[in-house]
């Protein structure tokens, strides 16, 4: 019979209780009082004494890019904007090969884990620029990493989408969801020269594939600070009709130069459709309000008004 490892938590503080947590090769098997292991003299059993800590379920990372992983100090973006991003994001790929970003990503993970973060999803350019190497390297690190972090992975369609411009790309993304990614993403705001209509066509394509697959989808959404850029409430109407899968809209920056009012209109909509939002106030407050000298908001998602609706 081969041998458990056992862990026994005292006196963790859960809610509002103190309780014993026995685990179990990794798993809980009882939550009791003055709980003891199996009788078994091949088992392993620590102890360890959690009196005045509280036993919380482990931090979740919502959002990052594991792909582009210290990158911060290696690939330069003199304007400090998004669209500085994109262009120095398109120009270094070819620097990086697969062993290289799954490295990097590896050491995200692990720095993640060791934080407390054991669950993490993370968006992967899948672009003509960039190809599906930035997947690869991350199905890679994802692997090697199991036994330290769960990882999602969204595909995160690069632009244009639409039409004939939009045939390689939408082909990439179908190898991608082949390959391993568990969610559709994707930037609708960001369709060049896409008229609202366009833009709302992206919205709806993007969640047609993801209903195709039998997936959720997590689009970047207005990551910008034009008021009449409202791509989430696109999302919203293509969720309307059907789709059973989750659905996160990210960064939804837009949303914060709305009048108050609105915010409201837009929140109730957004909760009514089960939408959930990410808010990246640290990327938007660096990478948004840099076109202007005047005092606007620096893309603060009013996260607030959404929790109320």
């Amino acid at each position: 019979m081969a041998s458990m490892s056992t862990l026994i938590l005292r006196h963790a503080t859960v809610g509002d209780t103190v309780v014993d947590v026995a685990i179990t090769d990794g798993a809980i098997t009882d939550v009791g009082h003055d709980l003891v292991a199996a009788a078994d003299a091949a088992d392993a059993v620590d102890v360890i004494d959690l009196t005045g800590h509280v036993l919380a379920p482990a931090a979740v990372e919502p959002h990052t890019h594991l792909d582009k992983a210290f990158l911060a100090n290696v690939v330069p973006n003199p304007s400090g904007d998004l669209g500085g991003a994109i262009a120095a994001m398109r120009e270094a790929y070819e620097r990086f090969d697969v062993t290289d970003t799954a490295r990097r990503a590896v050491a995200a993970i692990t720095m993640f884990a060791r934080n407390g973060a054991t669950t993490i999803r993370t968006h992967v350019d899948v672009t003509e620029a960039g190809g599906l190497e930035p997947l690869r390297a991350v199905l890679e690190a994802r692997d090697a990493c199991r036994a330290v972090a769960d990882v999602e992975i969204v595909a995160l369609c690069g632009f244009p989408v639409l039409g004939p411009l939009g045939v390689d790309q939408r082909a990439l993304l179908g190898e991608a969801m082949d390959m391993g990614a568990d969610l559709v993403g994707g930037c609708p705001h960001l369709e060049q020269e896409a008229t609202e209509h366009g833009r709302r066509a992206v919205t709806e394509m993007l969640v047609g594939i993801a209903a195709e697959r039998g997936v959720g989808l997590d689009l970047h959404t207005d990551e910008t600070l034009d008021p009449e850029m409202l791509c989430l409430l696109d999302l919203v109407d293509a969720v309307a009709n059907g789709f059973s899968g989750p659905v996160t809209a990210s960064h939804c920056v837009s949303l914060s130069v709305q009048e108050h009012r609105r915010q409201r209109e837009i929140a109730d909509a957004v909760a009514g459709a089960g939408i959930g939002i990410v808010a990246l106030p640290q990327t938007n407050l660096y990478l948004q309000g840099r076109a202007t000298s005047q005092l606007v908001p620096r893309a603060i998602t009013p996260i607030a008004i959404l929790l109320q609706a």
